[in-house]
């Protein structure tokens, strides 16, 4: 397998009244093309500050993290900025999106910022609406949009510039149950042939977790168990399936 991430022995700690706070302690993990790797904890866990650590957002007291053979560590603010902008695609619990514009706007504006104005972006970024459904939204502005079709605007927005990665946080925390699924196959999707994207997606829900093919379970700043839907014999296809093997083995080590 191609590994797209990797990181090794990443520590994160921050100085809490005069006393060190270890949020991340030492963490391994790799990423291969077109996993889906999910990580799941309780809050205060460090699961949010190890995934800003691995896309660059926030910088590892020790260790390193290298994204398509490219040791973050040894990065300046620009080449950070840089990778994050082709490398990585961002999903979060808040879609981000400016009201003032429209979707396709909302969508092309990042590669615009960056010097990106040429037929191809915005052939792409069409193309990306049309494939969520929004290609008869995508001149609407967000409060137009429902909160699923505000989220698929921000994945389109993610995926412009063709990432290898893709990094979620909480992606469907703001959204109903039923909106919230379509997303997380929407997302699954970006993994599989011809994109391949990588996804690397932080939750403390079994059910949004048994969507990825590998599920990291972390505790007090550590990766501390993981389960894969392969291991298990379950059919990835079947995320519902997989959740009730992800929840045993979640109270197993948070007994």
């Amino acid at each position: 397998m191609n590994i797209v991430l990797h990181a090794d022995r990443l520590t994160k700690t921050f100085q809490v009244g005069g006393e060190a706070f270890h949020a991340v302690k030492g963490v391994d993990l790799q990423i291969g093309q077109g996993e889906f790797v999910a990580i799941m904890g309780p809050s205060g866990s460090g699961k949010s500050t190890l995934l800003h650590m691995l896309s660059g957002l926030e910088k590892a007291t020790n260790g390193r993290v290298t994204i398509c053979g490219l040791n973050l560590m040894k990065c300046n603010d620009n080449e950070l900025t840089r990778l994050r902008s082709e490398k990585i695609g961002f999903v979060f619990q808040f879609f981000s999106l400016i009201p003032v514009l429209t979707a396709y706007e909302n969508v092309t504006l990042p590669m615009l910022m960056a010097g990106r104005k040429d037929s191809a972006v915005r052939n792409r970024a069409t193309l990306l609406l049309t494939q969520m459904g929004l290609g008869e939204h995508m001149h609407k502005r967000p409060k137009e949009l429902s909160g699923g079709q505000q989220q698929r605007v921000a994945i389109a927005r993610a995926l412009l510039p063709n990432p290898p990665i893709l990094m979620a946080d909480e992606p469907t925390g703001n959204l109903d149950t039923k909106t919230g699924m379509d997303v997380l196959q929407l997302l699954r999707n970006t993994c599989k042939e011809p994109q391949r994207h990588s996804l690397v997606l932080v939750t403390h829900d079994p059910w949004v977790a048994a969507f990825a093919n590998r599920v990291l379970f972390v505790r007090d700043g550590e990766i501390v168990g993981e389960v894969a839907s392969s291991d298990l014999g379950q059919d990835h296809e079947r995320p519902l399936a997989f959740a009730a093997a992800i929840q045993k083995k979640w109270e197993m080590l948070m007994s």
